[in-house]
């Protein structure tokens, strides 16, 4: 997995590649974790390049979401592709976290 990250305004875009799964998972939890603790509290998760999520990832896309909610801020998806929106939409990740189709749908919903 790799993680890319910037900014618009006031948001970090959270650019996910790979596989966020049970090996990853903590890395990821600890990136966003730290930007949580810069002050970072609106995140765009731009999993456009990430082909595979477990329930491990699942469940660190969930602790962020919440992470960030008790900050005051909050987080949304977009560009999700084949498995991982297959994913979204079973396990209803879809009804809970805002997903779009395009990075500035996101941007600008938040």
């Amino acid at each position: 997995m790799k993680i890319n990250l910037s900014k618009s305004a006031d948001k970090a875009i959270v650019a996910v590649e790979g596989r966020l799964d049970t090996v990853s998972a903590p890395d990821f939890e600890h990136e966003v974790k730290h930007l949580i603790s810069q002050g970072e509290n609106r995140f765009v998760l731009d999993l456009s390049d990430l082909e595979y999520v477990s329930s491990a990832g699942l469940r660190c896309i969930l602790v962020l979401a919440k992470e960030a909610k008790s900050q005051g801020g909050g987080i949304s998806c977009c560009r999700l592709q084949g498995l991982v929106k297959q994913v979204f939409d079973v396990s209803g990740f879809s009804s809970m976290i805002p997903v779009f189709d395009s990075l500035e749908g996101a941007l600008n919903a938040m």
